[in-house]
């Protein structure tokens, strides 16, 4: 019996392809995370993962650099000859990380009152106060998550949350130069006369309220109390009554869990701002339950 001879093949041959089978194999993984930070890129700003494209962008650092040398090792068989090693580098000390300067700085107050009396040194002063704490706790909020402070970020990032947060300014700033107009324009209307007295209006608006007894809906006697006065009068005064009850804005700093809130109240938790939807939320956590609303969501935090 004849025994069968072993096929054999091209040793050059087979080296090139097994270098360009590991090579397809390195363009397809790239290409995947390629598509993987483009579709985060389209997404709307506020939703981008930053975080996910700056280790995706990584990893595809990572792998065309092992393309590339794939490549020079294909380049190498195909000329019959191996490139020269390169001489081993001796790693270097790993530097321990750089801690950022933080200094406590306390929470400011907003100078109420100080742009109607036109105390501009107390604007200034506050406004400093504001950029000084928040600088300080966004620092803190990279301390807390162990954030090399002398670690790189992506110029692409950088301005990404520049733009952010300088459009959330300007926005504001329109925003509060409308209130503003509209409140001066309030402020300059003459006064309103009684067509009777001759009086302001405020002071001519009067009710009479009696206490009368009289059967209810189910046939017992009840006490009541009777409004009575002029038609336009009382009208306008339940309207005043009902603006005078309506819950207003007021920013009442960073969340504190023994702090009163009530509906109309704004906090700061976690780098987000919180509107308070109940008449009492004493205790109540934003981001727990229905009785804080989401107004202003936090901005990324830097990775380096």
């Amino acid at each position: 019996m004849t025994k069968k001879r072993p096929v054999i093949g091209d040793p050059l041959q087979h080296g090139l392809n097994k270098i360009d089978v590991e090579i397809a194999g390195l363009e397809k993984a790239i290409a995947e995370k390629v598509a993987g930070v483009d579709a985060d890129r389209a997404k709307h700003a506020l939703d981008q993962d930053g975080d996910l494209q700056q280790r995706l962008n990584d990893q595809i650092r990572v792998l065309r650099g092992r393309v590339d040398q794939m490549q020079q090792k294909r380049f190498d068989v195909e000329l019959g000859e191996l490139a020269p090693k390169k001489p081993v580098v001796a790693a270097s000390p790993t530097r321990s990380k750089k801690k950022w300067d933080i200094k406590n700085v306390p929470a400011p107050t907003y100078p109420i009152g100080a742009r109607q009396r036109g105390d501009k040194a107390a604007l200034d002063a506050a406004f400093m106060a504001f950029l000084e704490y928040h600088i300080d706790q966004a620092k803190i909020t990279m301390q807390r998550h162990d954030v090399d402070a002398a670690g790189r970020a992506s110029i692409d990032l950088l301005m990404d949350v520049a733009g952010e947060h300088l459009g959330m300014h300007v926005w504001m700033s329109e925003r509060v130069k409308e209130l503003e107009t509209r409140l001066a324009e309030i402020e300059a209307r003459p006064t309103v006369k009684a067509r009777d007295t001759g009086q302001p209006l405020t002071k001519a608006l009067e009710k009479s309220v009696t206490r009368v007894t009289k059967f209810d809906g189910q046939g017992r006697i009840a006490e009541f109390e009777k409004v009575e006065g002029p038609p336009e009068d009382l009208d306008l005064l339940a309207r005043v009554e009902a603006l005078e009850a309506r819950p207003t804005m007021a920013y009442r700093g960073v969340w504190g869990k023994g702090t009163e809130y009530h509906r109309g109240d704004v906090c700061t938790h976690q780098g987000s701002s919180w509107h308070c939807e109940l008449d009492a939320a004493t205790g109540l956590q934003p981001g727990d339950g229905l009785g804080w609303k989401l107004m202003v969501k936090k901005g990324r935090d830097a990775r380096p």
